[in-house]
């Protein structure tokens, strides 16, 4: 039981410090006009880079 409750944790640890390296990837765009109509997408790449 505890250890199921130790993996969500781990989880949601790692979702967390994905969403600041998102938030920090974001923030450090030069061209961050060209970025807005595409957030959505620009986020989801760089899940899938993060992933690898």
């Amino acid at each position: 039981m505890k250890d199921i409750y130790l993996q969500e944790l781990q989880i949601m640890c790692t979702f967390a410090l994905s969403l600041s390296k998102i938030k920090d990837y974001l923030r450090n765009q030069k061209n961050k006009e060209i970025l807005l109509p595409y957030k959505g997408l620009s986020i989801a790449l760089i899940i899938i880079k993060l992933g690898k």
